[in-house]
């Protein structure tokens, strides 16, 4: 008996030497959240003729891990993308990637595919642009749009943040985010749990979450 256990002792030892040493160990990701100011906006863009834009505000959330980097850009998987826009019933899930860094400025891109309401996943991309203004990373804040397209389009601005009571995601908790949450609860627009319903348990797990500082 003895005997076998540290057989798996050794085993397990070595199996934890071979993944560090190949470089297969990869840090968990952390789950961010959309908040206050992350929107779905449709409709006519640049100088198109038909400046029609429907603008509903998106919730959700997304997986960041960190990814093997270069000596410019730290780079980054988005996984388990899990956004909605309950007053016009899209969904959008998907995966991508993003990445931070510059040789100069500050830089960085969100490049996702996404799938909505089911439908064949399509390309969303910020560009690679100038981070900010705004909170530092770790909140995140871009716009994607699908590229290359002529005029009418979709921009999905991703206001997110890894705290769950950071509901105006600017990287604190403050007591600006209680005002701010229960503004929006009354609104029908505090989803906290991101369950795609505004309830009275969004309220409770918003309390425990930013009396926690998670």
């Amino acid at each position: 008996m003895k005997t076998s256990t540290n057989r798996m002792m050794v085993l397990g030892a070595i199996l934890v030497s071979a993944c560090v040493a190949s470089g297969q160990v990869t840090p968990p990701g952390r789950v961010y959240h959309l908040r206050v100011g992350s929107t779905e906006q449709t409709g006519c863009f640049g100088a198109c003729l038909c400046p029609v834009l429907i603008e509903q505000p998106m919730r959700g959330r997304f997986v960041l891990t960190r990814a093997p980097s270069d000596p410019l850009f730290d780079h980054y998987t988005v996984s388990n993308v899990r956004w909605f826009v309950r007053s016009t019933a899209h969904a959008y899930i998907g995966d991508g990637t993003y990445i931070l860094g510059g040789e100069v400025a500050l830089l960085e891109q969100m490049s996702l595919s996404l799938s909505r309401n089911g439908d064949v996943p399509r390309a969303f991309d910020s560009g690679l642009v100038a981070a900010g203004p705004g909170p530092a990373f770790p909140v995140i804040r871009v716009r994607l749009e699908i590229p290359n397209q002529a005029c009418w389009n979709t921009e999905l601005t991703v206001n997110a943040t890894p705290l769950m009571g950071d509901w105006n995601g600017d990287g604190s908790l403050t007591v600006q985010d209680i005002f701010d949450f229960v503004g929006a609860w009354f609104g029908g627009d505090g989803d906290m749990n991101d369950d795609g319903a505004n309830t009275v348990q969004d309220v409770f797990e918003f309390v425990n979450a930013w009396f926690s500082g998670t």
